[in-house]
């Protein structure tokens, strides 16, 4: 092991070999320097290191054509360890990979901390993708760029951090395949940081190597920027994160070397630019918090697939996206666009959760390709540019509204069964999902189901089975045929036109208006205080066993018919000719103003009284399986009231009625 410096003023011209057993520690000071044309590369490394140092204040150059500055070859076996240091004022350069490893290592160490300048005309300014299993570390806070080509091409695992310039293609013109880092088929932590910028003519940061690519996690601070030009300003044919504070920009370069493809044809030109201009963009899951600014800024042509290109802010296969207070995420086409990046289903479920802004300038804001059950919560501002903000896939979603939510466009639920859900409201909201009206909204579609807030709400349903859930406060739920109506706390009235799949008033004093015929399932009204029938209606609560109370809304020359269920329960006419049988269990039937009939059909009705029996003007009805006629009827007088007594506990009890004023005239039998 040996050591050796290029001292201030010198230059050494011929290539220096390093490994353990002849110089392992190199030293160039400012001024000094290593300028090689004679061959391929200016320091080599040839053998094992085991703690190998190159400290760089000079410079270290290869001018050859295809030459490279330096080169870890593949004599050094599988295991490397090595720093490489280039100070302020120190430069690293050649035509092709101005820092090379050759040798497919394993094992290791390899340290590059760069203040200075790392620069290659036609190959990567840095090339680690041979480092397959070697810790890789990059720090840089100067500058590495290339002239055609990936300014950094990582090894696995590697971790960088830049407050530097890193630029992937500073020539003048596109070169195609360029990016800032490209991490290739391998995973890593990327964090720029304030001041930093990375930037490349086609993606800023990229992951994939023939649509194989590791888990990558970027972090962009306040301050850095993240571009591709011509391209995604992070994009992975993979999974990964991403958390932004500053900006990431996806752009399109119109620039006539990018057409590769055509209209239906991947890798066909056809005389048209191709880009397809990205904020973020990863074919699988990411988990995306931002705080910052992610844009898409254009696209144009067409892509791999031979499908149009459009700009998105975030592209993504899945996984969770979250918009800060502050925060925007926007596209010159669609904002953020979920799908398996070639329009088919998404790979993940998705959710979205919005606090700042969210567009798409010529499309949709948020579009889902996705048959998974996502999920979209908005107390920011969504806006869509071709009317439509929201547009779910074929999962069941759920759309989730904040009190300070704002949408320009329709909120399209999607193919599936679909809820929109009002979360932390301080008054209470109005939805009409018939008329695809909602508070919150700019219009709502394919939406079945509703929950509301704490106030006092109004939600109304349509023709299709609906969920309508009012959680707390005063609410007014609206449903028809099979639909679920769940009041919640507070006093809420629940009108139905159908038979329901299930009226629960939840706690309060609550009502249930129905206003159509209906027949009333087991166990299908639960916690409802008070039952209203609407004039005209047949109303069968004859499988229920709760006991329930049941009034009439006829109105004069109208009526009713009601049959009670198994409990005991309290059915009351009013102005029309009702009909009440209060069905098995002990009930109370309360005539009105009208001619009103109280059936009593079958054995087993129980201990029924009627109060207020308008003697000649109301009618008992009796089926003659209980009694053949008026003769057959065992009639009791016991003062104010009469009873009349079938046996086995069955009778009835007409109070206020005596004995001597009953007759044939007041019952039918039938």
């Amino acid at each position: 092991m040996s050591s050796l410096t290029i001292t201030a003023g010198n230059t050494r011209t011929t290539r220096l070999d390093m490994s353990d057993a002849a110089v392992d520690n190199l030293t160039v000071e400012a001024t000094g320097a290593i300028s090689v044309s004679a061959n391929a590369q200016s320091v080599r490394f040839t053998g094992a290191t085991t703690n190998a140092v190159i400290d760089n204040s000079g410079t270290i150059e290869n001018t050859a054509a295809g030459g490279r500055a330096i080169r870890i070859d593949s004599g050094v076996g599988t295991s490397f360890t090595a720093e490489i240091t280039n100070e302020a004022g120190g430069v690293i350069r050649s035509a092709d990979d101005a820092l090379q490893i050759q040798s497919s290592i394993t094992a290791g160490n390899i340290a590059l901390t760069n203040a200075g300048s790392i620069t290659s005309t036609s190959g990567q300014a840095v090339d680690f993708a041979s480092a397959e299993g070697v810790t890789v570390i990059i720090g840089n806070t100067g500058t590495i760029s290339s002239g055609a080509n990936d300014a950094i091409r990582t090894g696995s695992g590697a971790v960088i951090t830049n407050s530097g310039t890193i630029n992937g293609g500073t020539t003048a013109g596109f070169t195609a395949s360029t990016d800032g880092v490209d991490f290739r088929a391998f995973g890593g932590t990327l964090t720029n940081k304030t001041g930093g910028d990375i930037s490349a003519d086609r993606h800023g940061i990229n992951a994939g190597d023939n649509g194989v690519a590791g888990y990558i996690t970027v972090t962009n601070e306040a301050g850095a920027t993240i571009t591709g030009r011509n391209g995604s300003g992070v994009g992975s044919d993979g999974a990964g994160s991403v958390t932004n504070y500053g900006t990431i920009t996806g752009a399109f370069s119109n620039d006539p070397a990018s057409d590769v493809n055509s209209d239906g044809a991947g890798g066909t030109p056809d005389g048209t630019p191709d880009g397809d201009g990205d904020g973020i963009d990863f074919d699988f899951a990411a988990t995306i918090v931002n705080y910052g600014l992610i844009q898409g800024t254009g696209a144009g042509g067409h892509g791999s697939d031979g499908f149009a290109n459009t700009s998105e802010g975030i592209a993504a296969g899945g996984g969770t996206i979250t918009n800060h207070t502050g925060a925007t995420i926007i596209g010159a086409g669609i904002g953020i666009l979920v799908d398996d990046s070639s329009r088919g289903n998404a790979h993940a479920m998705t959710t979205i959760t919005n606090d700042g802004t969210i567009e798409g300038t010529a499309l949709e804001a948020i579009k889902l390709v996705s048959a998974f059950a996502d999920s979209v919560t908005n107390n920011g501002t969504i806006t869509g540019g071709n009317g439509t903000a929201i547009l779910f896939g074929d999962g069941d979603n759920t759309l989730t509204l904040g009190e300070t939510s704002v949408i320009t466009g329709l909120s399209d639920g999607g193919g599936g069964i679909n809820s929109l859900v009002y979360d932390g409201w301080s008054t209470g909201v109005v939805v009409r999902l018939a008329l695809g009206a909602a508070t919150g909204t700019d219009g709502i579609a394919h939406f079945q189901n509703v929950t509301g807030t704490d106030q006092a709400d109004t939600l109304i349903g349509d023709a299709g089975p609906n969920t309508l859930a009012g959680g707390g406060g005063n609410d007014r739920l609206h449903g028809a045929h099979f639909d679920t109506l769940k009041g919640g706390t507070g006093d809420d009235i629940l009108t139905l036109t159908g038979n329901p799949a299930l009226a629960d008033g939840g706690d309060g004093r609550d009502t249930l208006i129905v206003n159509s015929d209906a027949i009333f399932g087991a166990g299908s009204i639960v916690d409802v205080e008070r039952i209203v029938v609407g004039d005209g209606f047949t109303a069968d609560f004859g499988q229920l066993t709760t006991d329930l109370s049941i009034a009439s809304r006829s109105g004069a020359g109208g009526g009713v018919d009601i049959t009670g269920g198994a409990g005991a329960d309290r059915l009351q006419a009013r102005l029309g000719d009702d009909v009440l049988n209060g069905g098995a269990g002990d009930d109370l039937l309360i005539g009105g103003g009208g001619g009103d009939t109280f059936v009593f059909d079958a054995a087993g009705f129980g201990r029924d009284t009627i109060a207020r029996f308008a003697n000649g003007h109301d009618t008992i009805e009796i089926s003659t399986a209980l009694a053949a006629d008026f003769d057959a009827l065992t009639v009791i007088d016991q003062g104010s009231r009469t009873v009349i007594d079938f046996g086995a506990g069955d009778m009835i009890i007409l109070r206020g009625v005596h004995a001597a004023d009953v007759d044939a005239s007041d019952f039918l039998f039938v």
